[in-house]
């Protein structure tokens, strides 16, 4: 009975493997790109993630079966360098056209870091550009376009699709986009703290500046001169709220707010616990945005 159920179990498996050998294997690298292909792809690819929900880029480490995955789709798409520096190597050895490097579009907004040494992105590439592109909604349709694109050259039966499915998160996001700007104009700048600096591309996009980053490089502890700066910060009554992120924490942080009156709130923007589906990008932004929203005006959750 054991053999019997064996061989129906993998009869059935080499069969859903001959199904989703039908469809190209797109690769994500971190789940927000993984939500703007749902948008532009739906169901039509087999949409795979590289780092998990709970991982981060600044902490990320090869494993032989991450290169398989690699070596087996037939599309990866990445931010590039500034985020994800482990995949340029590894990247170099695979034919161009099986990859996507968004920070290479055209038309995108990019912004520049004043911190040249900031917290473990690729400390040695040519520029030192703000690699979390999809926090600026604009950003995100340029980048969309792109991936239907490149899916069109490589399934043109359906190349049509993504770029009509491309089209259409145009218009709901620019929807999305003057939604998040009106409830912007109710939040004041300068008052509350972030894990770290990722999140210029939404703040310009909505006029907002946060009064400091508590970790400059994850890979040190923030410097005495750094702790002093926060915790006269925090003294001066100045700040309303601290943001903790889903995949890192600081029990720095931790101590310099502990006895105050400091709300704390969540951003997390790699989406971790956003459902991958084509409105996931929308849902994504919507709860973070609320998120920054109701802790900086100290409205409840």
């Amino acid at each position: 009975m054991f053999k019997k159920s064996l061989a129906i179990g993998c009869l059935l498996w080499v069969y859903s493997g001959v199904a989703l050998a039908d469809k190209p294997v797109v690769l994500s690298s971190i789940k927000p790109i993984q939500l703007l292909v749902a948008a532009v792809a739906d169901d039509q690819v087999d949409s795979q993630l590289l780092l998990s929900d709970a991982a981060s880029p600044h902490h990320f480490y090869w494993r032989p079966s991450d290169q398989f995955r690699l070596q087996n789709a037939d599309l990866i798409v990445w931010i590039g360098p500034p985020l994800e520096y482990f995949m340029a190597k590894p990247l170099a050895l695979l034919p161009a056209q099986q990859s996507l490097a968004l920070v290479d579009l055209a038309d995108l907004t990019h912004i520049d870091h004043d911190d040249h040494h900031h917290d473990g992105h690729d400390q040695h590439a040519a520029h030192n550009l703000d690699p979390h592109l999809w926090l600026n909604p604009a950003n995100a349709v340029i980048m969309a376009v792109g991936i239907a694109e490149k899916l069109a050259a490589i399934d043109p039966e359906n190349a049509s699709l993504y770029r009509q499915n491309a089209q259409a998160f145009a218009v709901d996001v620019a929807l999305l986009d003057d939604a998040i700007a009106s409830k912007m104009q109710a939040v004041p700048s300068n008052n509350y703290l972030v894990m770290h600096d990722a999140y210029r591309h939404f703040e310009q996009r909505y006029g907002l500046q946060a009064a400091a980053s508590v970790t400059l490089n994850f890979e040190y502890q923030p410097g005495v001169k750094h702790v002093l700066q926060l915790q006269r910060l925090i003294d001066s009554g100045q700040i309303t709220c601290v943001f903790q992120e889903p995949q890192l924490r600081s029990p720095i942080l931790t101590r310099l707010i502990d006895d105050t009156a400091i709300s704390v709130g969540t951003l997390d923007p790699l989406a971790s616990t956003i459902t991958v589906s084509p409105q996931g990008y929308r849902v994504f932004m919507e709860t973070f945005s609320d998120a920054l929203y109701r802790c900086i005006t100290r409205q409840p959750f």
